[in-house]
């Protein structure tokens, strides 16, 4: 089974953000068809924010993470906005 496309895993992103009240937004555009994927998510309680990003391809081999998924991994936590765009 071929892996889903990175423009309609961002889509779906960011839709379930806007359902769930939140909003999403594409900071950067990459390959529509394999460009990587970062994430990153405000916490509103602490005013910082986290960053994901691709995980190390050895997770595929994971029992819960099949072969074709995406996986992210935490960069980075409790980021303000300038340690953010560094």
């Amino acid at each position: 089974m071929p892996r889903i496309k990175s423009s309609i895993l961002v889509a779906a992103i960011a839709r379930l953000t806007s359902q769930e009240n939140g909003a999403a937004y594409i900071n950067r555009r990459g390959s529509e068809d394999a460009g990587a994927v970062f994430i990153t998510l405000y916490d509103r309680s602490t005013k910082s924010f986290s960053l994901y990003e691709p995980a190390p391809q050895s997770l595929a081999s994971d029992e819960n993470i099949g072969r074709d998924a995406r996986a992210f991994a935490l960069l980075g936590e409790g980021l303000d906005d300038l340690a953010l765009s560094e």
